[in-house]
């Protein structure tokens, strides 16, 4: 009778191992599950903050080459005005911009 007893308890806690076991890899499961989808979230905000960033740029370069009527300057006609010394000791403002009339570029020099 005793041997019938421990032989029934050694197996219920095997039983009970077997158990913990499969909860313990039921949790790492699960943890991996979640870490996997933080990556993936992580990935997302990634992507979508390198869209943001694309289009403001789009925004930057459209809105600089904008007509001065809408007043803004072209980021050439910004470039291109500058200081030019023609002559020893002389001195001249060049200005040049670009303008846009009917879908093509009028170029005028100050």
């Amino acid at each position: 009778m005793c041997e019938q007893f421990i032989l029934s308890f050694i197996i219920i806690i095997i039983i009970i191992i077997i158990i913990i076991i499969i909860i313990i890899i039921i949790i790492i499961i699960i943890i991996i599950i979640i870490i996997i989808i933080i990556i993936i979230i992580i990935i997302i905000i990634i992507i979508i903050i390198i869209i943001i960033i694309i289009i403001i740029i789009i925004i930057i370069i459209c809105r600089s080459q904008w007509p001065r009527g809408l007043g803004r300057r072209s980021a050439a006609a910004r470039l291109l005005r500058s200081w030019v010394r023609i002559p020893p000791g002389a001195w001249m403002f060049v200005c040049c911009e670009c303008r846009v009339l009917s879908g093509r570029e009028v170029s005028a020099t100050r």
